[in-house]
């Protein structure tokens, strides 16, 4: 159990540099930060809102309770931060300020504030999806982020509508790429090791499912769901998908069985798009492309930057 914070991050964001710059060691960690100001919670963490004594500057902290975790996840742990120093330059992830170790095994994750919730929520209160050139642009700059990483060699993992995130309450809101929590780091781009079942089921690829070796792609695969969700406001496979509970097994089935001969994905057809007065051809070129059963098939992120469909969204300049 996080114990309360209740003085300021002030040494947070003043505190001399240590080390690389983001890493440091503080006796005491202590915010502002009052039960209301909890943000969210995950298996080994707690997300809280909080603000810097000397000017009010609002922050996010990440706290990860290491006593709960065994030695292979608090080793995770310790990825994730140095993955997110790795994308620090890169403005569609989200920004890593400061972490900070507090003896003996607890972590403090410290990243800028989004302010304009999830996608996922956007998303959810259409009910037949956002509108093409909107999903475009929030595409655009989805790939944008997976490109980065995946020149690094980062593969994210856990690719989802609830993991992008809107910086701001605004209609046109960039987004940004968040929780880098199940992230890797391949010894090459060509890598394809098996690492094991992880991330959410109804955005896994058939090689996670399948238990086979995976990189970089699998990421491709789960922005191709996540395109449909917006685009639709459902998934592309069968699956009972709730806040209590999901069908796995239905699930994986759908995603593991889905091409059909001409190897695109059978799923489609279960969505009217004509409900959205069409949806157009390079919009499904695109995600059939990242949809694409085999990975070596599977368009990579960069290649997808140059795809019609997002030019075009260039045009709009929505995300200001």
């Amino acid at each position: 159990m996080h114990a309360r914070i209740d003085r300021s991050i002030e040494e947070l964001c003043y505190s001399p540099p240590i080390n690389n710059g983001l890493t440091g060691f503080v006796k005491e960690f202590d915010c502002l930060c009052s039960p209301d100001e909890l943000l969210g919670t995950g298996k080994f963490s707690s997300v809280y809102e909080c603000s810097r004594k000397k000017d009010g500057k609002r922050f996010a902290v990440k706290v990860i309770a290491g006593a709960e975790l065994t030695a292979n996840q608090s080793k995770q742990i310790m990825y994730e931060g140095k993955i997110m120093e790795m994308v620090a330059g890169c403005s569609e992830c989200i920004r890593l300020l400061r972490i900070f170790q507090a003896p003996p095994s607890s972590r403090y994750l410290v990243v800028e504030q989004l302010c304009g919730g999830e996608v996922y929520d956007m998303v959810g209160i259409h009910d037949t999806g956002v509108a093409e050139t909107l999903a475009a642009n929030w595409m655009r700059q989805l790939l944008s982020a997976l490109a980065y990483c995946h020149e690094r060699l980062i593969v994210h993992r856990d690719i989802k509508l609830e993991n992008i995130m809107l910086v701001s309450g605004d209609d046109h809101s960039k987004i940004k790429l968040v929780d880098f929590g199940l992230a890797l780091l391949l010894k090459r781009k060509e890598a394809a090791e098996k690492f094991g079942v992880v991330g959410s089921p109804c955005y896994m690829a058939p090689e996670i499912v399948n238990q086979s070796p995976y990189g970089i792609s699998v990421d491709l695969w789960a922005a191709g769901v996540a395109m449909y969700a917006m685009l639709s406001s459902q998934m592309p496979f069968p699956g009972i998908n709730t806040v209590v509970g999901l069908l796995q097994d239905e699930t994986f089935r759908s995603i593991v069985d889905q091409p059909n001969k001409q190897g695109t994905v059978t799923a489609f057809p279960q969505y009217d798009w004509e409900v959205k007065d069409g949806l157009s051809a390079h919009g499904l070129d695109l995600m059939r492309a990242l949809l694409a059963p085999e990975p070596a098939q599977r368009v990579s992120a960069a290649a997808a930057l140059e795809h019609p469909w997002l030019k075009a969204a260039e045009v709009y300049n929505l995300a200001i």
